[in-house]
């Protein structure tokens, strides 16, 4: 969400009693669902964390690091897990697309900003931060924007090498 601006956009709408646990909460909905959750034990959960964010950061995985990774890289591999994180991963995009609206149509609600040369006060400058989250995230290259999906399926593709 950082690298698509979307993290500024949930801080302006915090600033503006747009409280982010409940801007978050369809997002921890969805990724808490019954059917996305299983427990493993905490040694094989770490593992898990540590994998998926060695894999998305293009990272070299090794098998020296952690005996659990070769296991977990053939987990994520499996067909049925493969589609449903995918599919979790893809609802999650589709929540990110409702915030992002939501905060489009907040902002169309802001009275207009002050004249050039002149200082924003309290609430508008809120609502100017604000509007410059949604330009940053509006002005972004569609291929600099990072989505869920291709996260995951980073973590999906992820290779652990024997070191």
């Amino acid at each position: 969400m950082q690298q698509s601006e979307v993290c500024g956009i949930i801080s302006a709408l915090n600033a503006l009693d747009q409280h982010r646990n409940v801007v978050l909460q369809p997002l921890a909905d969805i990724i808490n669902d019954s059917e996305n959750l299983f427990f493993l034990a905490s040694d094989v959960n770490r593992a898990k964390a540590s994998y998926v964010q060695l894999a998305i950061g293009n990272q070299v995985i090794k098998s020296s690091e952690n005996q659990f990774f070769i296991a977990m890289e053939s987990y994520l591999r499996t067909a049925e897990v493969a589609s449903a994180s995918r599919k979790v991963a893809g609802q999650c995009d589709a929540e990110i697309a409702t915030i992002v609206n939501h905060a489009t149509a907040l902002a169309a609600t802001f009275p207009a900003p002050p004249p050039a040369g002149t200082r924003a006060q309290g609430e508008q400058i809120l609502q100017n931060n604000l509007r410059a989250a949604l330009k940053a995230h509006a002005d972004q290259k569609a291929d600099e924007k990072i989505t869920v999906v291709n996260l995951w399926n980073r973590a999906l593709l992820g290779k652990v090498v024997n070191e």
